[in-house]
């Protein structure tokens, strides 16, 4: 079965477990990384609105909004769609560390909704990129929706990993 890499490329750099004060935490079971530097959106930076472009597939904006909605639930962010790209924070177009704000759907690759044999699943790669543009580096940890690889065929959401990483991250 063939594997599928996300598009931000491993950092042996990346911080792991490591908060903005130089001093590590001890959650026993964590492996969650940040990107170098710690880049993350100011802590007044909360509501972030971000623009779906109009030639996506149609399934593509319902996917998107339940990523989001998946990590509004476990940290203090809202997210807004917005038609308006000059205004928005994240452009769905490629993932980058925040506070570049874009990520894109590879049109190499057979989107779906859900999982279905040899193709990928819009909202589990549409979370894991999230978690990108909000500062999580690709984790160790299979299970967690930040891990590097995932499999066509199967969906994932957030993992206790994939949380403690982001409340680390904008608490620390």
């Amino acid at each position: 079965m063939s594997r599928t890499r996300c598009g931000v490329p491993d950092n042996p750099r990346a911080t792991n477990n490591i908060n903005s004060h130089g001093h590590s935490h001890l959650n026993i079971g964590t492996h969650f990384a940040f990107f170098p530097n710690n880049p993350r959106w100011l802590p007044g930076q909360t509501h972030l609105l971000y623009f779906l472009d109009s030639g996506s597939h149609p399934e593509t904006a319902g996917a998107v909004a339940n990523a989001f909605g998946a990590w509004a639930g476990v940290t203090n962010f809202t997210f807004e769609q917005t038609s308006d790209p000059a205004i928005a924070n994240l452009h769905i177009t490629h993932a980058f560390a925040p506070t570049d704000g874009r990520f894109h759907f590879d049109c190499e690759e057979n989107w779906v909704i859900g999982a279905v044999a040899h193709a990928m699943d819009l909202q589990t790669v549409a979370t894991h990129e999230i978690g990108h543009l909000l500062g999580l580096a690709h984790t160790p940890v299979q299970e967690a929706i930040m891990y590097a690889i995932i499999s066509p065929g199967l969906t994932k959401g957030l993992n206790q990993d994939d949380i403690d990483g982001i409340r680390a991250l904008y608490t620390g």
